[in-house]
């Protein structure tokens, strides 16, 4: 029964022949899928089944950046997470130049992130520098977005170790030579 009540409501909404953009939101109204008109804060009239309604927020947004363990240029290990704060400041042009914003934005700092850590040594990695390197590059305005800035939450620094597929004489169940036991007698085992 609350399915049927939801859909016969939204159904209804359909019929509506106005629309209220919160001072937070813009919105685009698509006129039988030709016409686009950007729609600020306030009361907006519109044709039931001729106009199409995408209402955005525009204020701050926080994604997720996650995890990925690179490599410096000196070989060390990194592991490092964060996320990305952004707004919409171009809402047509968000919707004209890219399909998912957040997933598009998190692919290209976690690129520019590997960049930076691949070409710095250990010491220059840390992750103040990287958070900082990489607000400077930050700079979505071509996609409608504005106000880039990355947040580093997780950073760690570990030893590498392969096992699988490295061509390594040891295999699944044998020892590791850190795994050698040396007796007082100097025997190994």
């Amino acid at each position: 029964m609350n399915e049927f009540l939801l859909a016969l409501r939204q159904f209804l909404r359909s019929f509506r022949c106005w629309l209220i953009v919160s001072p937070w939101e813009n919105a685009l109204r698509v006129r039988l899928g030709k016409r686009v008109t950007l729609l600020q804060p306030g009361f907006h009239w519109k044709l039931p089944v001729l106009d199409v309604i995408y209402l955005q927020s525009i204020r701050l947004r926080l994604s997720p950046i996650s995890k990925q363990t690179l490599s410096t240029r000196s070989g060390q290990v990194i592991t490092i997470a964060g996320s990305l704060g952004y707004r919409i400041d171009d809402i047509e042009r968000l919707y004209t130049t890219i399909h998912h914003a957040e997933d598009t934005i998190a692919a290209l700092t976690r690129s520019r992130i590997a960049e930076y850590v691949s070409s710095h040594q250990l010491e220059d990695c840390r992750p103040e520098t990287i958070q900082a390197a990489i607000n400077e590059t930050l700079d979505f305005s071509q996609y409608g977005l504005g106000g880039a800035c990355l947040y580093i939450t997780e950073f760690a620094v570990a030893r590498a170790y392969r096992i699988i597929g490295d061509g390594n004489e040891y295999g699944w169940g044998k020892k590791l030579a850190t795994d050698v036991v040396c007796t007082s007698a100097g025997d190994r085992t």
